[in-house]
């Protein structure tokens, strides 16, 4: 399927070979900012519930940072040790964090 600006390049509207540079530029910056779109799987290490954060143990990989405002669900968000979670990634200034957080 093509996007509007290989269909604008197509039809002779703009030149193609800006619209393959806007493309490849738009990708990098999207793997930059979230390093996975697939949710992972991992257990939840520790989560203080007064302070809003914790860290997830991931199946593969460093343990990764985990904030309340990630958590999806109703009602107070928090997290168990030992919970099976699933999440995405995003890498932040600080490093990795968890976000899009499902309790299992």
């Amino acid at each position: 399927m093509l996007n509007l600006g290989e269909a604008l390049a197509n039809a002779g509207v703009v030149d193609a070979d800006k619209v393959k540079e806007v493309n490849k530029e738009s990708r990098a910056k999207a793997e930059d900012q979230n390093l996975n779109l697939d949710f992972e799987e991992g257990k939840v290490k520790w989560f203080n519930d007064e302070k809003g954060f914790g860290f997830i143990e991931r199946e593969e990989g460093d343990d990764v940072f985990v904030h309340f405002s990630a958590i999806k669900g109703d009602g107070f968000k928090k997290l168990e040790e030992g919970q099976e979670v699933q999440f995405t990634l995003e890498k932040t200034d600080k490093g990795l964090q968890a976000q899009n957080v499902v309790k299992l």
